[in-house]
Parts: C-alpha cells; structure tokens; sequence
C-alpha cells in the first residue's frame, strides 16, 4: 500500500476527506520516486482511491511498472462532512467538542456531517479483501489516504478504534502486507528511503 504523494491540501495542511485537490510539484516527484522504489517488484496492478491525489500518484507508479491501473472509490479518505478544506486551528474552534474526541475515538466517531471511522474502516477493508481474493499468488499495489491506510491496517490487526490514529503514513510511504491464506502479515509501515533527497 501506498499512501498518495503530497497535494495541495496537505500542503495547506486542510482537511480534504473526499474534496479533489492536486498533486503538487513535490508530490509529483514522491509519485516518480515511488515508482522507481516499487519497479523491481513482482506487481501485477495498481488499483487507487478514484480522487485526483491517489489516482495520479497510482498511474505514475504503473507506468513505472508497465502493469495496469483501475481505480475503486471505496479507497477513499475519510469523508470529513463540515471539516473539509478547513485547518486544524478552525476546526477548533467551532467544534472544539467533537474534536477532543478525535484523541481517542469510537466507531461512530464522525465529523459533523461526515462518515464514522467504522464506515470507512468497512468499505477500505471489503475494498482490499476483494482485490486479495483476485490476485491470489500475486502482488499488487494499492495507492489510498492517510487515514484510509491507517483504518485498514487496525482492521487487519483487528485493533480498536481508538487506535485509528496510530499509524505515521507519510506521502508515498510504503506498506507492505503479505496475505497467508486469508491471514495478512505485516511486513512493513510507511517505508520512506525513496525519498531521500526529495525536495
């Protein structure tokens, strides 16, 4: 897995959820990079997010690795309701209630107007257990969102919600999850060495 490169979003530092900003020139670079990184692996497909940050960083990593690329909604980030294209410091406040909560959250934590962590965590992980099923002894790359990453990883380790936070996923980090019969193994989060020298 691979979360996508930086967007102007992310270097506005706002929340994005399912708002449709672009790569930036440093996140177009992160995506060339990763794909360098992902090139001398065994991968068949690259499957994204279908919002602008995730596909374009997944075409550039299947270009790099001439495999094809299909993109599947249920990827996508958090939807973030009212908190969309607003910063941490606004978010505060005018819901300074709600956002205390996010510290520690339930499943049915949600932004006014937004999706609950379970909601995602569901549609993230029925997204990857179909695209294991159909690529049994082989490799492919999901390229997806910070949280989306983080809420899948907890639902492949079976942790609670209140863990959804715990994961560091930096721009084009790195995931690796091997699948034994049904049982995912991490290998690896958020491995980043492809982008020494990145700027």
């Amino acid at each position: 897995m691979v979360r996508h490169g930086e967007s102007d979003a992310n270097k506005a530092r706002v929340f994005s959820g399912h708002s449709d900003p672009e790569l930036t020139k440093l996140g177009q670079r992160q995506a060339e990079a990763v794909g360098r990184r992902l090139a001398g692996e065994p991968v068949q497909r690259v499957v994204s997010s279908d919002l602008r940050r995730a596909s374009d960083t997944a075409k550039t990593i299947a270009r790099a690795l001439d495999v094809p690329h299909d993109s599947d909604p249920r990827l996508r980030e958090m939807f973030y309701g009212e908190w969309e294209g607003k910063t941490q410091e606004e978010i505060v406040e005018r819901d300074r209630e709600v956002w205390d909560r996010l510290a520690r959250p339930s499943a049915d934590f949600r932004a006014p107007g937004g999706e609950s962590l379970a909601e995602v965590r569901e549609r993230v992980h029925a997204a990857y257990q179909e695209i294991v099923a159909a690529h049994v002894d082989e490799a492919a790359v999901l390229v997806a969102h910070g949280n989306a990453i983080g809420l899948l990883l907890a639902a492949l380790l079976d942790l609670p919600y209140e863990n959804a936070w715990r994961f560091q996923l930096q721009n084009t980090g790195v995931t690796v999850i091997r699948d034994f019969d049904g049982t995912p193994v991490v290998a690896s989060v958020n491995e980043t060495a492809h982008l020494t020298g990145i700027e």
